[in-house]
């Protein structure tokens, strides 16, 4: 099933090439799961900073901070994951491409 999402469905901060453009965007399974998330998470910031991402006044370097940051949570949740599927199946150890190996 294909859902027909106009820009401003998702986030109606985002700005258009004009006023008057209109983007139709074929979305479906994974792809709309995460366009859900985005525009599930813009409410969630919006209602906890009281401001979009767009209209923060906050200096480059501490954007990169965030997101630095929020990457190495994001490794540590992956390193979590393959520990415990390692713990619950031995893991899979792939031929070495070099034959000195």
């Amino acid at each position: 099933m294909k859902d027909q999402l106009e820009p401003d469905e998702m986030n109606s901060n985002l700005p258009t090439t004009s006023p008057s453009s209109t983007l139709l965007l074929e979305v479906s399974g994974i792809e709309a799961a995460v366009c859900a998330d985005i525009a599930r998470r813009q409410k969630h910031g919006l209602a906890k900073y009281g401001v979009t991402v767009a209209d923060n006044p906050l200096p480059l370097r501490p954007w990169l901070q965030h997101a630095y940051e929020e990457s190495l949570d994001h490794c540590v949740y992956l390193k979590r994951a393959m520990a415990q599927m390692d713990a619950s199946d031995p893991p899979v150890v792939y031929p070495s491409s070099n034959p000195a190996a």
